[in-house]
């Protein structure tokens, strides 16, 4: 069981109104897991990865496989045309999966967290289902038991092959307490019928009730983003706790 606390604020918010933040889809369930960890093992091993993001320790990095202007070292979004890389010329099967996909596609990463390294508390405003933007969607490669990941109040384990969605609009974290490095590939998929055909109806029905979710847990996190860089202290809970029995009281 991860040994991530529950009592941020913007947890307190996302438990107490139900909301579901996650989903595993079936679209995927052919997927070789030990054929995509040895493409990607190479693909790393000939291209490397470049360091990505603010919200981390210096463990986070990631390599495109589609990106803006077919640069695979160019990971932020940006307006523009987005192709396929020259890194997917030797994984064939990766490209398949890809492929796999009937829709737009916007940026598509593998994306690594080095062992003992952390992704601190953030969120990213347009990544959801909801927002008619964009739907991130993970397929595992390489994990390990030590990985301790939270979107909100919800612990995930994504296990080697599996397609999940997350969304990522609302506050996450991560830490890598493994022995090995974690590597996802990450699809963000315009949104469109076809995508949304990949999702249960059932959580697709709890859109409004994220809506609001999501306004409060936001509103929450920018408030009290100081607490991201020192998330694991006990000063930080103790903070939280606080915060956390105010936004109960505005939320009944």
């Amino acid at each position: 069981m991860s040994d991530f606390w529950h009592l941020y604020p913007w947890q307190v918010v996302s438990r107490s109104m139900g909301t579901k933040l996650s989903c595993r889809l079936r679209a995927c369930d052919w997927i070789d897991a030990d054929l995509i960890a040895a493409e990607t093992k190479k693909v790393v091993t000939q291209f490397g990865l470049v360091g990505h993001g603010r919200y981390h320790d210096g463990g986070w990095s990631a390599i495109g496989l589609i990106s803006h202007e077919g640069n695979p070292h160019e990971l932020r979004w940006l307006p523009g045309k987005y192709v396929k890389t020259p890194v997917l010329a030797p994984a064939p099967y990766l490209e398949s999966i890809i492929d796999s996909f009937q829709c737009d596609k916007q940026r598509v990463r593998l994306m690594a967290l080095q062992p003992g390294k952390n992704i601190y508390w953030h969120y990213d405003r347009s990544e959801s289902i909801d927002t008619n933007v964009n739907a991130r969607l993970h397929i595992p490669i390489i994990t390990n038991p030590g990985v301790q990941f939270q979107i909100c109040h919800e612990d995930q384990i994504w296990r080697p092959g599996e397609l999940w969605y997350g969304d990522f609009s609302f506050p996450h974290r991560l830490r890598n307490g493994g022995r090995a490095e974690r590597i996802h590939l990450v699809l963000d998929l315009k949104v469109s019928d076809y995508v949304t055909s990949l999702f249960p109806p059932s959580f697709l029905e709890q859109q409004e009730r994220r809506r609001r979710a999501r306004r409060w847990c936001q509103n929450a996190f920018d408030r009290t983003e100081h607490i991201q860089s020192t998330g694991f202290r006990g000063v930080a809970k103790k903070v939280a706790r606080r915060l956390s029995d105010a936004v109960i009281k505005q939320t009944l």
